[in-house]
């Protein structure tokens, strides 16, 4: 029987279950646990979900899953059964847009979906590089996942746990899939009351928070305004228990106007209304609607004929959003105006005093743009320096604006960008002999294997990577997928991580299965200090840098 770790990230070794080795943790969750696997039939990686509610479900001595108590055993195994019938239900899909579910099985007193793999990014992580989308870059994501939301509907079936973070942006095209489906994790919560973090704030409708809801294509549609709503205008909507009265959701046609189509927009409101009757009732009629508007007289009709016990006038002025009062506008419009006021009249007060800790604090060997140490450049910078503290030949703290670029031997402790603190490296001296660093490593019970050092590097533990490149670990090491640390490490921006492996000896020229090395997925990814960086000590770019 295989044994499964019950820890985050930090690696779960090379266990088995069935034909598929498991390589590490990927989520977890309060309903279930997901692994990054291997089919050594197949010869690909895969997605693997655990049924795991931690609330009333635990791991067993023999690592087997199992209800925490007799009192709950019932909503333990009825909460399996529904599991597996949504597994069974997915696994009828096969479309682009909708995560591919491989096969199903169970064992070890609980059961387990094998689905695609989908390497990317999430829409989540996208949006919070981004800030927001145009209409033309949310419209390339939202259609194809319209597209299998409608093939989803059509077989009677919901997503339920619509959001930006089970929406995934493929690395190799960018094309947009839906996974992480709630139907089942829904049905669990309403069953047994201990289990929590039932619904999305922001995202669930109302018809969510009840089990006597009416829910419908509409309730998924509401969830997609959502994202379109976060996707646009950079916020998160208000609770939908908190839009029953006074909606204090300014409607997106109103923030946005002029930056969208005025249809797309109110197509957007209309999805959102809180009332599940007042929505578009099919993907079909929503689509429509963002390409012509909401106000024409056959949609009224449309979305007042699929309400239950409302009329045609009802129906239509439940369409029109309420706008805030203009007394109410003008006095939030006022207090912002003073708060901005204000906070400006403290940097700018704050500023001399800055700039004279900085000209007492910084060494007499500073020229121009560069700080020299016993003639050993440190950092090479744009004037954006703002201290810079010497104390023993050794620079203990940098403060940038914005980006830093470290030279190949960096002795540089700590760079604050942006309020953030980065560990860039550290002296020589601290570096323990390779069978201490194994024994930390052993010790913090870290596997010492290809496959943790690079998860290590995903993760941005800078700390693990140091102690697995000390014990020996080769930087050509690779994953179960085939890429390195140093991949792994600019894809998702960890300038940290990044300096060290490249001072180690990494190599820049890698290349993984799309011919793409570890600058083309930093610019890819957006990841500016890192792309300065690897640009500044020869990284190699085979796409348009």
């Amino acid at each position: 029987m295989v044994e499964l770790s019950t820890r985050g990230p930090g690696g779960i070794g090379k266990e088995r279950l069935q034909e598929y080795e498991l390589v590490r943790v990927l989520g977890f969750g309060g309903f279930g646990m997901t692994y990054l696997g291997f089919d050594h039939n197949l010869d690909k990686p895969v997605a693997i979900k655990e049924y795991l509610p931690s609330d009333i479900a635990t791991r067993t001595v023999d690592r087997s899953v199992a209800a925490q108590a007799s009192e709950v055993r019932g909503d333990f195994q009825w909460g399996l059964e529904r599991f597996v019938d949504e597994a069974r239900t997915l696994a009828r899909f096969d479309h682009r847009h909708i995560i591919k579910v491989h096969r199903f099985f169970e064992a070890h007193g609980t059961a387990y979906i094998v689905m695609e793999y989908a390497e990317g990014e999430t829409l989540s992580a996208h949006l919070e590089r981004k800030g927001s989308l145009s209409e033309a870059e949310l419209k390339a994501i939202l259609y194809p996942l319209l597209d299998g939301l409608a093939v989803v509907h059509g077989a009677d079936f919901l997503h339920r746990d619509i959001k930006p973070g089970n929406i995934v942006l493929r690395d190799v095209d960018g094309s947009p899939v839906l996974l992480d489906f709630g139907a089942a994790r829904q049905a669990i919560g309403a069953k047994s009351r201990s289990v929590t973090s039932i619904v999305t704030p922001g995202y669930a409708p109302i018809e969510q928070y009840s089990t006597r809801g009416r829910q419908g294509a509409w309730t998924d549609i509401y969830a997609l305004g959502g994202v379109c709503y976060r996707a646009l205008t950079g916020d998160v909507p208000a609770d939908a228990t908190d839009r029953m009265r006074d909606d204090p959701l300014v409607p997106v046609s109103q923030r946005c106007a002029g930056r969208a189509s005025a249809a797309f927009l109110s197509a957007v409101d209309w999805a959102l209304s809180v009332d599940e009757g007042d929505r578009p009732q099919s993907v079909g009629a929503w689509r429509a609607a963002k390409e012509v508007g909401v106000a024409t007289a056959a949609e009224k009709a449309a979305a007042d004929d699929a309400a239950s016990a409302r009329g045609v006038v009802q129906g239509a002025e439940s369409l029109v959003q309420k706008k805030p009062s203009s007394n109410r506008f003008a006095v939030v419009l006022g207090v912002a105006a003073l708060l901005v006021w204000g906070v400006l009249s403290l940097i700018e007060s704050q500023r001399g005093l800055i700039d004279e800790q900085s000209r007492r604090l910084a060494t007499k060997e500073v020229v121009r743009d560069t700080v020299i140490v016993r003639d050993t450049v440190i950092v090479s910078a744009q004037p954006v320096v703002r201290r810079v503290v010497v104390r023993d030949t050794v620079v203990k703290r940098v403060v940038v604006r914005d980006t830093v670029t470290v030279s190949a031997r960096p002795v540089v402790k700590r760079v604050v960008v942006r309020d953030t603190v980065t560990v860039i490296a550290s002296d020589a001296s601290e570096q323990p002999s390779s069978a201490a660093a194994r024994a930390t490593l052993s010790g913090r019970g870290i596997a010492y294997t290809a496959d943790a050092f690079v998860e290590a590097a995903q993760y941005g533990n800078l700390a693990v990577v140091r102690l697995f490149v000390w014990a020996g670990m080769s930087l050509e090491a690779t994953d179960v997928i085939g890429t390195t640390a140093l991949y792994w490490a600019a894809r998702y921006g960890h300038l940290a991580v990044v300096v060290f492996l490249v001072g180690a000896g990494a190599d820049m020229h890698f290349r993984d299965r799309w011919g793409r090395t570890a600058l083309d997925w930093a610019v890819r990814a957006g990841h500016t200090g890192v792309v300065k960086y690897l640009k500044s000590v020869g990284g190699e770019c085979t796409q348009r840098c």
